[in-house]
């Protein structure tokens, strides 16, 4: 009976290995955000701007809807997000979730000429 070392130990390596993530008592906030683009613009530049507006309150950002097509004009494309808001220390105001969102929907027409769908 032998053991292939060299196997085991890159089975080992690819292994994942999980970590540990606290996971919070208070409620989510989940706001629907839907934009109409230039097909200049990537999602990862939206999505990243987003991210760095929404700090630490932004918990996640979910793609659920792309379009092109009519009546959206030619050579822009709409995106529909869903943004999840939470704070690990207590429950968020319904003011901080508008404001954060207020200050990303502001930010991407200036900085990205997009437009915000209602």
């Amino acid at each position: 009976f032998e053991f292939n070392l060299e196997v085991l130990k890159n089975l080992w390596k690819a292994k994942q290995i999980y970590t540990y993530k606290a996971y919070s008592l208070f409620p989510a906030s989940l706001v629907d955000l839907a934009c109409i683009k230039s097909d200049t613009i990537s999602f990862k530049e939206v999505e990243l701007k987003i991210r760095s507006i929404g700090g630490p309150l932004l918990e996640s950002i979910t793609l659920f809807d792309y379009y092109a097509g009519d009546p959206i004009p030619q050579g822009y494309h709409s995106l529909g997000f869903k943004l999840k808001f939470r704070n690990f220390e207590r429950t968020l105001t319904n003011e901080e979730v508008e404001g954060v969102v207020k200050n990303i929907t502001s930010s991407l027409e200036k900085e990205f000429d997009i437009t915000i769908r209602q």
